[in-house]
């Protein structure tokens, strides 16, 4: 004899002593499935129906050039701005020498 319900047992992580028996009958179960295999079935049916997208290889190379270029930029943007620290730190290096030769006076 097979069963008209199934059951689902659910133990809560937390409490321990928690669990919850969920009864699915077996109606509820087919319409389940159904519904997943229709679902499964038209996304396929939509990733078939479009085709995919290519990027053109002229695009590619240009985009690839694009990213060198910024590349090469932001690594001289950052020699700069570390070259600007540098000079700053010894503008400050000076600055509290003459401080302290003007409170020498």
């Amino acid at each position: 004899m097979t069963p008209t319900f199934y059951r689902l047992i659910v133990v809560c992580p937390e409490g321990g002593s928690r669990v919850r028996k969920i009864h699915i009958s077996r109606l509820a179960v087919l319409i389940l499935v159904a519904a997943c295999l229709i679902s499964f079935f038209a996304t396929v049916s939509l990733m078939l129906g479009f085709p995919r997208l290519y990027i053109a290889e002229a695009k590619s190379s240009r985009l690839a050039a694009e990213n060198r270029a910024l590349e090469i930029e932001t690594q001289d943007a950052n020699s700069r701005l570390q070259n600007l620290d540098r000079q700053v730190a010894h503008v400050e290096e000076i600055s509290d020498h003459i401080e302290s030769l003007m409170d020498l006076n």
